[in-house]
């Protein structure tokens, strides 16, 4: 290798006279700038100007600073080296909640439901389970249900067992619409018929 070529690879720190923004080229290719492409600007082979790297104030720090407590550095890196908008699946650990889950930089903003526990959208045990949020249906949970109240969340479309405190009957019915009405058991609405208790034989005078 010539001393020519070698010095042409040699790496040197550069300020493009467009964005006044210095990065790091090989000599060789700042110099084909200035003879083959026929340009006296470095914008073409600037990292920055190129959509490379992101300028200062377009960095996920600058642009979204509420975001910084909730980037893993561990599994993503520096957050400064991202832009604000990039697609890129990231690790996140909730500034509410505290647990763990993946979303794209670009659907993060500030007060989002980017979080799958925050947003009811997965159950975490001891935050928004059932058995957490509402605790005062636990003497409701029959025991003839196949999953377990804390693994189940309140806008749950699972058709669960209810057993009422009043009648002791046991009904059927899906965990989100049980709120819908104050007194959801069918027996003591009398819209289904429960052996001792608002039977004909039990209620003969009614």
């Amino acid at each position: 290798m010539t001393k020519s070529v070698e010095s042409e690879n040699k790496i040197f720190n550069w300020i493009c006279d467009c964005c006044d923004l210095e990065f790091q080229e090989r000599l060789g290719t700042v110099l084909d700038v200035f003879t083959n492409n026929n340009s006296n600007k470095l914008n073409s082979i600037c990292p920055y100007c190129n959509k490379k790297i992101p300028k200062p104030n377009e960095t996920l720090s600058y642009v979204k600073p509420y975001l910084n407590n909730e980037w893993v550095k561990e599994l993503n890196g520096d957050i400064d080296a991202f832009f604000y908008n990039s697609n890129t699946l990231a690790d996140w650990i909730c500034r509410k909640c505290h647990r763990s889950f993946k979303a794209k930089i670009s659907e993060r903003h500030e007060n989002d439901q980017c979080c799958p526990y925050c947003s009811f959208k997965k159950t975490a045990k001891g935050y928004n389970d059932l058995e957490t949020t509402h605790p005062w249906l636990i003497k409701e949970w029959s025991s003839l249900n196949k999953q377990e109240m804390s693994s189940v969340r309140a806008n749950s479309t699972y058709n669960a067992w209810w057993k009422c405190p009043v009648c002791n009957g046991e009904y059927q019915q899906v965990i989100k619409e049980k709120f819908y009405r104050e007194n959801s058991c069918p027996y003591c609405r009398n819209q289904k018929v429960l052996k001792g208790f608002n039977d004909l034989a039990t209620t003969p005078n009614e």
